[in-house]
């Protein structure tokens, strides 16, 4: 069930409908909930304990710099509001300063061979997902 087309489906429909009856929504987080169990069930099984210790430091320096980059941005976005083309502007920036920033702290966290791997990632386009999706 774990990215399912179902569960995407849920997950976009609950996140754009503001207004979804309360039902349905205890309904879809008892989904992604379940997904998510499902989920770290299966890799549970797949990592190492050193590989779960590297991901656990990997999220938390990601809310780290997010909330530094969100900090540092907060003005602006304050500045923005109600102006959806200003807004559309800062995203971008946004982005790329914390996309630059995770990545500088994860040339700290990471071995050789482990920062061999992640820039042929980066060359590959392949580790764009892992940059580009925050934990809220």
């Amino acid at each position: 069930m774990t990215g399912s087309e179902a569960v995407q489906t849920a997950a976009r429909k609950l996140k754009a409908d503001l207004n979804t009856p309360a039902a349905e929504r205890e309904a879809v987080v008892k989904l992604l909930q379940e997904s998510h169990a499902t989920l770290q069930e299966r890799v549970a099984k797949i990592l190492t304990a050193e590989q779960r210790a590297l991901i656990h430091q990997i999220d938390q320096f990601h809310s780290e710099v997010q909330t530094a980059v969100l900090t540092e941005f907060e003005g602006r976005y304050a500045a923005a509001k109600g102006n959806e083309e200003e807004m559309e502007k800062i995203k971008p920036a946004f982005r790329a300063k914390l996309e630059a920033d995770f990545l500088l702290r994860l040339d700290q966290l990471l071995n050789s061979p482990q920062r061999a791997a992640l820039a042929q990632a980066i060359a590959d386009g392949t580790a764009a997902a892992l940059v580009k999706k925050p934990k809220p």
